[in-house]
């Protein structure tokens, strides 16, 4: 196995012919629910953080900030955690934002 495949994984199924994953930064659910997570897809945890950035200001407004994170068990996976984010609206609501990191952290344990 080469280098960058035990860092990204290998692509089940296809052998060596390789395809890039056709999903946007961010896909699945709407992220309003632990049941509907925004699926994170990216390869590092510091472009996860910008991505997750985006999505809190495009869906709640420019003036939305991250107040308290915390990793959660996922509802329907024992072995996957989700990051639920407390978003603090402009207006001052706050909403919880669920976010699966499954991709950045397998990419980061694989690196160790």
């Amino acid at each position: 196995m080469g280098f960058f495949s035990k860092i990204f994984g290998k692509n089940e199924g296809l052998g060596d012919d390789i395809r890039l994953n056709d999903n946007p930064p961010i896909y699945g659910g709407d992220g309003l629910s632990e049941n509907s997570p925004a699926i994170v897809n990216c390869a590092s945890m510091g472009m996860a953080q910008a991505i997750i950035n985006t999505f809190i200001s495009d869906n709640f407004g420019e003036g939305s900030k991250r107040g308290n994170e915390y990793t959660i068990n996922h509802p329907s996976d024992s072995k996957k955690s989700l990051k639920m984010i407390v978003v603090n609206k402009a207006d001052g609501e706050n909403i919880k934002v669920y976010f699966d990191l499954s991709r950045p952290i397998g990419v980061a344990t694989k690196m160790l």
